[in-house]
Protein backbone atom coordinates (compact mmCIF):
# COMPACT_ATOMS: atom_id res chain seq x y z
CA UNK A 1 0.00 0.00 0.00
CA UNK A 2 0.96 3.11 -1.13
CA UNK A 3 0.14 6.77 1.34
CA UNK A 4 -0.68 8.02 -2.63
CA UNK A 5 -2.74 5.01 -3.40
CA UNK A 6 -4.83 5.58 -0.54
CA UNK A 7 -4.22 9.54 1.03
CA UNK A 8 -6.21 8.86 4.20
CA UNK A 9 -3.17 9.54 6.59
CA UNK A 10 -2.34 12.64 4.98
CA UNK A 11 -5.75 13.95 4.54
CA UNK A 12 -6.45 13.17 8.10
CA UNK A 13 -3.48 14.69 9.58
CA UNK A 14 -4.75 17.67 7.51
CA UNK A 15 -8.12 17.74 9.08
CA UNK A 16 -6.58 17.20 12.75
CA UNK A 17 -4.62 19.80 11.95
CA UNK A 18 -1.54 17.82 12.40
CA UNK A 19 0.06 18.59 9.11
CA UNK A 20 1.34 22.24 8.29
CA UNK A 21 1.89 23.17 4.58
CA UNK A 22 4.03 26.08 2.83
CA UNK A 23 7.56 26.59 2.55
CA UNK A 24 7.68 29.05 5.37
CA UNK A 25 5.11 27.70 7.60
CA UNK A 26 7.11 23.95 7.07
CA UNK A 27 10.40 25.95 8.28
CA UNK A 28 9.22 27.65 10.83
CA UNK A 29 7.48 24.25 12.58
CA UNK A 30 10.98 22.26 11.69
CA UNK A 31 13.03 25.07 13.54
CA UNK A 32 10.57 24.82 16.40
CA UNK A 33 10.98 20.92 16.91
CA UNK A 34 7.44 19.98 15.99
CA UNK A 35 8.02 18.28 12.55
CA UNK A 36 7.56 13.98 12.71
CA UNK A 37 7.69 13.83 9.15
CA UNK A 38 8.49 16.19 5.73
CA UNK A 39 6.83 15.51 2.60
CA UNK A 40 8.31 17.38 -0.45
CA UNK A 41 7.32 17.39 -3.99
CA UNK A 42 10.29 16.55 -6.47
CA UNK A 43 9.22 19.65 -8.46
CA UNK A 44 10.82 22.08 -5.88
CA UNK A 45 13.46 23.90 -6.84
CA UNK A 46 16.72 23.42 -6.08
CA UNK A 47 17.36 26.16 -3.75
CA UNK A 48 14.26 24.72 -2.08
CA UNK A 49 15.42 21.42 -1.94
CA UNK A 50 18.13 22.13 -0.47
CA UNK A 51 16.79 24.30 2.40
CA UNK A 52 14.80 21.47 3.44
CA UNK A 53 17.36 18.99 3.11
CA UNK A 54 19.61 20.95 5.49
CA UNK A 55 16.73 21.45 7.63
CA UNK A 56 15.97 17.69 7.91
CA UNK A 57 19.75 16.80 8.61
CA UNK A 58 19.89 19.80 11.34
CA UNK A 59 17.61 18.29 13.31
CA UNK A 60 16.98 15.26 12.74
CA UNK A 61 13.72 14.92 10.61
CA UNK A 62 13.36 12.07 7.87
CA UNK A 63 12.09 13.64 4.58
CA UNK A 64 10.63 12.02 1.98
CA UNK A 65 10.35 13.21 -1.46
CA UNK A 66 6.91 12.20 -3.67
CA UNK A 67 6.51 12.13 -7.38
CA UNK A 68 5.28 15.54 -8.88
CA UNK A 69 1.56 16.40 -7.92
CA UNK A 70 1.38 13.62 -5.68
CA UNK A 71 1.40 16.23 -2.04
CA UNK A 72 -1.25 18.37 -3.81
CA UNK A 73 -3.10 15.80 -4.84
CA UNK A 74 -3.19 13.86 -1.26
CA UNK A 75 -4.15 17.27 0.26
CA UNK A 76 -6.58 18.45 -2.30
CA UNK A 77 -5.01 21.60 -2.80
CA UNK A 78 -3.07 22.99 -5.74
CA UNK A 79 0.01 23.86 -5.79
CA UNK A 80 1.26 22.58 -2.46
CA UNK A 81 5.13 21.51 -2.67
CA UNK A 82 5.91 21.16 1.08
CA UNK A 83 4.48 19.47 3.98
CA UNK A 84 5.28 18.68 6.92
CA UNK A 85 3.57 16.02 9.95
CA UNK A 86 3.61 16.85 13.18
CA UNK A 87 2.16 13.88 14.65
CA UNK A 88 4.53 10.81 15.74
CA UNK A 89 1.76 8.07 14.96
CA UNK A 90 0.12 10.02 11.46
CA UNK A 91 3.97 9.91 10.65
CA UNK A 92 4.69 6.62 10.92
CA UNK A 93 2.07 5.51 9.73
CA UNK A 94 2.70 6.99 6.52
CA UNK A 95 6.17 5.68 6.44
CA UNK A 96 4.67 2.66 7.19
CA UNK A 97 2.55 2.72 4.15
CA UNK A 98 4.57 3.29 1.73
CA UNK A 99 6.95 1.04 2.92
CA UNK A 100 9.45 3.00 4.56
CA UNK A 101 11.53 1.83 7.95
CA UNK A 102 9.69 3.74 10.92
CA UNK A 103 12.94 3.65 13.50
CA UNK A 104 13.61 6.02 14.90
CA UNK A 105 13.27 10.30 13.92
Amino acid sequence: MSVFDAPGLVGLAMRAGRLTLGQDACLDAIRAGKAQLILIDEGVSPGTLKKFRDASEFHKVRMITLKAGQLAHSVGRPNRRTAVVQDAKLAEGILKGIGVDAGGK
